[in-house]
């Protein structure tokens, strides 16, 4: 066997002298090439074929971009978003807090409600009061007596998810709440505003929202580090919100809340 192999050894060898002494070798080589740029290219098609496509804008989850959309109605009907080009989202949020600078000092004594103007509930001459024009632009269905008091409505709460029926007849079933509250306020700066400008932050209904009795449960003068709505879907608007209300009023912000709502953005 051993000698057959060295025989043929022998051979090939002897055709590949002859071949390259007479000149025919690159004609051969030449012949046999088509062959195995097909092979190659058969190769190159398999490794192609295996990867995996890379999707088109069309092909993405549409619930990233309807989550963003979602997030400025919210804002919009809120007034945040008071025109095209004023698009605050999730995404502008993170900028915005990057800017935003952190408390560094206490509050100039404890905080007190009174330094920021009346109730809620107070009359104002020749204007509705703040709680009943917070509750006609939280309600749908709203019925009124007069031009200012709400009388009934049907509160779709952001905070939680549920419904619930408003009359005049039992108006602690729902309750205004601050986004930004007013102690936080206080402890992030407005404690060295005019006693005008703490009447106009509280009274602005760009901070405010309606919720079901229970619905801010716990919030009491918290950020976001202390408390956050019950209805998760709603986080990524409330916090949008939040961000955006201390930058409009040149707040600061603690560091811990910074670090939350940071987190709490990068899921949105």
């Amino acid at each position: 066997m051993a000698k057959k192999l060295l025989l043929a050894a022998a051979v090939i060898l002897g055709m590949c002298f002859l071949l390259v002494h007479t000149g025919q070798w690159d004609n051969v080589v030449s012949s046999l090439s088509p062959y195995a740029k097909q092979g190659s290219d058969a190769v190159t098609k398999t490794v192609h074929s295996a990867a995996p496509e890379l999707p088109t804008a069309e092909d993405l989850p549409k619930d990233v971009t309807e989550g963003q959309r979602k997030v400025q109605d919210a804002l919009s009907s809120a007034g945040l978003n008071k025109t095209k080009s004023d698009a605050r989202t999730p995404s502008s949020a993170v900028k915005v807090l990057d800017k935003l600078e952190e408390t560094t000092t206490d509050a100039k004594g404890p905080f007190k409600r009174s330094a920021f103007g009346p109730d809620w509930d107070t009359a104002h001459a020749g204007r509705c009061d703040v709680r009943n024009t917070a509750l006609s632009r939280n309600f749908t269905d709203v019925k009124r007596a007069g031009a200012c008091t709400v009388t009934a409505g049907t509160l779709h709460d952001p905070y939680t998810g549920r419904t619930a029926q408003y009359t005049s007849d039992s108006p602690s079933t729902v309750t205004i709440d601050a986004v930004v509250p007013l102690q936080w306020a206080w402890e992030n700066g407005a404690d060295t505003w005019s006693n005008a400008k703490r009447a106009r932050f509280a009274a602005d209904q760009n901070n405010l929202t309606v919720t079901v009795a229970g619905g801010n449960t716990g919030k009491d003068g918290g950020g976001p580090s202390k408390w956050n709505p019950a209805d998760r879907d709603y986080l990524c608007t409330y916090v949008t919100r939040f961000i955006y209300i201390v930058n409009d009023y040149d707040l600061t912000i603690d560091a811990y809340d910074k670090a939350v709502i940071r987190r709490d953005l990068a899921m949105c």
